[in-house]
């Protein structure tokens, strides 16, 4: 099975290198801010830690509610380790002005829940030497499991290639977001506003506070803006109530061309009917001799198979070069995997989309694993297992599906992995990734036994069929 011809990945990475003719000094060490002081807990302590029990923290502020008439302020606080929520906790003026991002804080009070989020209540806090501020990690993938999602609670999180899905106002109308819960609010109300988002079938529930971010604030704005079907990506911090409810205090909607498409569009077209898409370019592989190239196609809604698309040389690095493309064609399946066939593409502006690895090593086996059908995905810590030679002897990789090839011939490269219990067959592919590749020689190197991390395109055929290009030893 060919399907391409010579991988150029889009994603790249530039490293910057410098020499010294004299060695520098040694620095002195920085001290380490995350250090706890004596009688403070570690975040697993904390965690571990009884409800209704006196706690003493020592974290980072990384948001901040106060609120002037009634003198208290709420904390979301961060360490390297977990998140912290600090309820009402009573401050001065002048304490509140010090509650700034970033802000190094002890908190002592007393371990609470609250429809399953957990808290810290009655505190009160001192100011400490050192400045953090954290990074959103990435959880769009815990969304599938509360059990996952629920060890980030009250750490500023990130959510990528969400969809906005209808509300119901309280006149049963579909609406975008709403004000209050239950739409009993109205603009200029500065009321909490709520609105669903929609990532691959499964709707969950946001929520911009608006003690957090206020009527006029870029994020409060941006939510008003929305109409149902755009494409989001959602930072914020992951509180809980009965189930995650984040609250969102950073919104980017996907913009694309008039009229472009929906990744839903594309699922909903029945096979062999004329379809169009608009995203980034993210694999391209040009066969010069027959003049076409077949691409990965991928934005925050979704991924594409464009196979085998006529081109000239100027046309490759038109597309090369572009952000976004809009492909027009038929869609198709092989073996599975779903495609674009006799396509015509045009550069359109917009912003490009650079994906990072989605990790889908929990989904090997199960039927959600389609749902990322050609997205640049990740396995993590998997296994490399035995596959048999023709001669009936274990080999870690075989060059073709039936070991019949040989090395020097640029043949496929197959090998199995196990993640729990159960074995599948990766593939790299040397039309992708040529022999002399760094991922071909990678392959070539493991034995049997070792864990590795891969990377590489969620291909089809007759069931996943992943086209690794990235191989990473643990």
């Amino acid at each position: 099975m060919k399907k391409l011809t010579v991988l150029l990945l889009v994603l790249a990475m530039v490293f910057t290198l410098a020499a010294c003719t004299k060695k520098p000094e040694e620095p002195t060490p920085a001290a380490d801010i995350f250090a706890k002081s004596e009688g403070v807990l570690t975040y697993g302590d904390y965690a571990a830690a009884a409800n209704d029990t006196e706690v003493k923290i020592e974290a980072f502020v990384q948001a901040c509610a106060y609120n002037a008439a009634y003198g208290n302020a709420s904390l979301f606080l961060a360490d390297k380790d977990g998140g912290y929520y600090v309820y009402r906790m009573n401050v001065t003026e002048e304490e509140a002005s010090k509650l700034t991002q970033g802000a190094k804080v002890r908190v002592t009070g007393f371990k609470s829940e609250w429809a399953g989020e957990v808290e810290i209540t009655d505190a009160t806090c001192e100011f400490l030497e050192g400045t953090y501020v954290a990074d959103p990690i990435d959880v769009t993938f815990d969304l599938y499991s509360n059990d996952a999602l629920v060890k980030n609670m009250n750490r500023l999180v990130s959510f990528k290639g969400l969809s906005v899905a209808a509300s119901l106002d309280a006149d049963g109308n579909q609406v975008p977001f709403l004000y209050n819960w239950d739409g009993s609010g109205a603009k200029g109300s500065n009321c909490d506003l709520y609105f669903n988002v929609n990532d691959h079938g499964n709707v969950y529930t946001f929520t911009v506070e608006s003690d957090e971010c206020p009527e006029g604030s870029d994020v409060y704005k941006a939510v008003e803006a929305f109409t149902v079907g755009d494409v989001v990506d959602l930072k914020g911090f992951l509180y809980w109530y009965y189930g995650p409810n984040p609250h969102i205090t950073s919104v980017s909607v996907t913009t694309k061309s008039a009229g472009a498409p929906s990744a839903k569009a594309f699922a909903d077209a029945a096979l062999d009917t004329e379809v169009t898409v608009e995203a980034a370019v993210t694999g391209l592989a040009y066969n010069e001799t027959y003049g076409n190239v077949s691409m990965f196609l991928q934005d925050a809604e979704s991924a594409y198979y464009v196979y085998r698309m006529s081109v000239t040389p100027e046309d490759v690095t038109a597309i090369a070069n572009a952000s976004r493309i809009k492909v027009t064609g038929y869609k198709s399946e092989w073996a599975g995997e779903v495609e674009i066939t006799d396509a015509t593409f045009e550069v359109v502006d917009g912003a490009g989309y650079k994906p990072a690895a989605l990790d889908v090593t929990a989904l090997l086996g199960t039927d959600s694993l389609i749902k990322h059908m050609n997205k640049y995905v990740a396995f993590k810590g998997v296994t490399v297992e035995a596959s048999k030679d023709p001669n009936g002897n274990d080999a870690p990789f075989l060059y073709n599906w039936d070991g019949s090839g040989a090395e020097g011939s640029n043949n496929d490269l197959y090998f199995n992995v196990s993640v729990n219990g159960q074995t599948y067959t990766f593939t790299v592919e040397s039309d992708e990734c040529a022999e002399g590749s760094d991922p071909y020689t990678m392959v070539t190197q493991l034995k049997i036994g070792d864990v590795v991390d891969l990377e590489g395109f969620l291909y089809w055929y007759n069931g996943a069929n992943p086209h690794i290009t990235k191989v990473l030893s643990k």
